[in-house]
C-alpha cells in the first residue's frame, strides 16, 4: 500500500507539473500573440499615416497643378522631337513574335499616345482601344489637351478604324486614365476616364455605347460629393445592369467605389474602411516578400481571395449622394 501511495503521489506531481508548464507556455504564447498583433497594428497605423502624408499632399489643387505641368512637359518634348526630325517616322513591325502571338505594330506613328487600354467582345470580333493623346486637336477647337482617342477593329485586331475622340466634352481642360470594357451578354461598350471639368479637380465620368462604339452617351459623374478622384477602374456584371467604378479619393489615395444598378444612369458611392485596406496591403506585401522565390502566383491568388472576403465584410464608412 505504501508503494502504491507513493506512486499515486508521484503521478499526481507529474500531472500538476505538466498542467503548470502548459499554462505558462500558453501565457507566453498569448503575450507573444498580443505583442505581434500590437506590432502589426502599429505598423499598419504607421503605413496609414505615411499614405495620408504622401497621398493627401497630392490631392486637390496641387495634383491638378502637377498634371498641368506634366502635360506642358510632354507637349514641349513632342515639339522638340518633331523639330529634330525624331518623331513620326516609320516603325518596323515585330517580325519574330513570341509563341502564341502574331506580332505587334504601331497603330499611329504620327501621334503621341499614352495610357492605352483595350477591351474585346467575347462573342464578336470587335476590339476597342483607347489612349490619352497629346499634341493634336482632332476633335474641334474645344478639344481637351490631352483627350481620349479611340480606335475600333471589327476583325479581331487585324485592321483598325480611324481614331477619333471618345468625347469632345465641352468645358473640359484635359482627359486622362481611360478604361474600357465590353458587356459580355450584350456587346455594349462601357468606358470611364478622368475629365478635368471642375475647378482644381478631376471628375471620374462614365460613358457607354450600345452601337459598338459608333456613338456614346453623355458622360455621367460617378463620384457624388467626393472632392477628388484619380486612377479609376471599371467592372460590370454580365448583363451590364450592375456597374462598379473604383477610384482613389482625396485622403492619401483612400479607396472609393461608385455603384450603379441601372446600367450607369444613376450612382451611389461608398468609402472602404481605411484601416482594413492598409492592413490588407501590409499583409499582402509581407506574404509576397516571404514567397517571392517560390509559389508566388499561388500566394497572390490566395491573397486575392482574402481581399475579396475582407472587402465583402467591410461596412462602408459613409454613403454619399
Amino acid at each position: 500500500m505504501r508503494l502504491v501511495g507513493m506512486g499515486l503521489v508521484l503521478l499526481l506531481a507529474l500531472v500538476l507539473g505538466a498542467v503548470m508548464l502548459r499554462a505558462r507556455d500558453s501565457g507566453q504564447n498569448g503575450r507573444a500573440g498580443q505583442e505581434a498583433a500590437g506590432a502589426e497594428l502599429r505598423e499598419g497605423e504607421e503605413a496609414e499615416a505615411e499614405a495620408e502624408a504622401e497621398g493627401g499632399a497630392r490631392a486637390g489643387a496641387q495634383e491638378a497643378q502637377e498634371e498641368a505641368e506634366l502635360t506642358t512637359e510632354r507637349l514641349e518634348a513632342l515639339a522638340e522631337a518633331k523639330a529634330a526630325g525624331k518623331f513620326g517616322g516609320k516603325v518596323a513591325a515585330t517580325t519574330n513574335p513570341a509563341g502564341g502571338w502574331v506580332g505587334s505594330r504601331i497603330l499611329n506613328p504620327s501621334t503621341d499616345d499614352w495610357e492605352p487600354a483595350v477591351a474585346t467582345d467575347p462573342k464578336a470580333p470587335y476590339v476597342y482601344l483607347v489612349t490619352t493623346r497629346y499634341g493634336v486637336r482632332e476633335c474641334g477647337s474645344h478639344c481637351p489637351t490631352p483627350f481620349i482617342a479611340m480606335a475600333i477593329s471589327r476583325d479581331g485586331g487585324s485592321t483598325w478604324s480611324n481614331q477619333r475622340a471618345l468625347c469632345e466634352c465641352l468645358r473640359s481642360k484635359a482627359q486622362y486614365d481611360p478604361i474600357i470594357e465590353v458587356v459580355p451578354n450584350t456587346g455594349a461598350v462601357y468606358s470611364v476616364f478622368l475629365n478635368w471639368d471642375r475647378h482644381n479637380g478631376f471628375s471620374t465620368v462614365f460613358s457607354k455605347s450600345s452601337d459598338r462604339g459608333a456613338t456614346w452617351s453623355e458622360p455621367v459623374h460617378v463620384y457624388g460629393n467626393v472632392s477628388w478622384t484619380d486612377k479609376p477602374e471599371l467592372a460590370t456584371s454580365a448583363s451590364g445592369k450592375d456597374v462598379y467604378v473604383s477610384w482613389n479619393g482625396p485622403q492619401g489615395g483612400d479607396l472609393y467605389v461608385g455603384q450603379s444598378h441601372d446600367y450607369g444612369a444613376t450612382w451611389s458611392q461608398a468609402e472602404a474602411e481605411r484601416r482594413q485596406a492598409v492592413l490588407l496591403r501590409l499583409r499582402r506585401s509581407r506574404a509576397l516578400r516571404r514567397n517571392r522565390n517560390c509559389c508566388l502566383l499561388g500566394e497572390q491568388h490566395r491573397l486575392l481571395r482574402l481581399e475579396e472576403r475582407e472587402w465583402r465584410g467591410l461596412a462602408p464608412r459613409r454613403h454619399l449622394a
